[in-house]
């Protein structure tokens, strides 16, 4: 059994699904009597706002200069000795950053506390790259104009960036380091993504640690 708690993050392009899948583990896992913890990117730790519009944005606001590393790493600290609720040390903390493995960010601020690094990979091409800006367009209704200025945006400044921030980085991992690197196929149903990080997590966290076994969607 692993030691607790188990520390997982959680990378991707955005629209890869992995806020999705962050959300989904958290939720299930509770439901199989794990104490889980999911840490999200915190806006109060972003050194100034995104404009709301894509036309204006800033592009620095997908860079590792964007965040507050420092607050960011002590708020993900706290959370090894205690689940914020005062009721001890969580089972699972999950950490879900768009900058997780940018070696001028999370790789060295949040990455070194993690024992698992779970990759959803969609891969680096055309396909990939259209296949993640329409999951990410559908997220919110938007008026015309800002639907094609948000995929003008993420074509020039999301995907490079995640190119550069996260695909490089995890691809360029020694197999033998620490965090251990899960890559999984994001193009495939979520339903089967979901259910192998749930195996992932009851190998490594111990299944004397759940109440039941896990709950998959049908």
């Amino acid at each position: 059994m692993s030691k607790l708690p188990f520390v997982l993050g959680v990378a991707g392009a955005s629209g890869s699904g992995k806020s999705t899948l962050a959300s989904s583990l958290e939720r299930r896992l509770k439901a199989d009597g794990l104490r889980c913890v999911l840490l999200r990117e915190d806006p109060r730790f972003f050194k100034q706002l995104s404009s709301p519009s894509y036309a204006t944005r800033d592009p620095q606001s997908e860079e590792p200069s964007h965040v507050d590393w420092g607050a960011t790493e002590a708020h993900a600290r706290a959370h090894l000795d205690d689940d914020g609720g005062g009721g001890g040390v969580a089972d699972l903390i999950i950490v879900e950053h768009f900058l997780l493995a940018s070696p001028n960010g999370g790789a060295k601020h949040l990455l070194p506390l993690c024992d698992v690094l779970l990759y959803l990979d969609v891969g680096a091409d055309d396909q990939a790259r259209l296949l993640c800006r329409e999951r990410r367009v559908a997220r919110s209704v938007r008026r015309p104009r800002e639907v094609d200025d948000l995929r003008t945006y993420y074509d020039r400044v999301v995907w490079p960036a995640f190119l550069r921030n996260t695909r490089d980085p995890v691809t360029q991992l020694a197999p033998d380091a620490r965090p251990t690197v899960v890559a999984l196929d994001g193009t495939r149903p979520f339903h089967d993504v979901l259910a192998d990080a749930i195996r992932l997590v009851r190998a490594r966290v111990g299944p004397r640690r759940l109440l039941s076994p896990p709950l998959l969607e049908s």
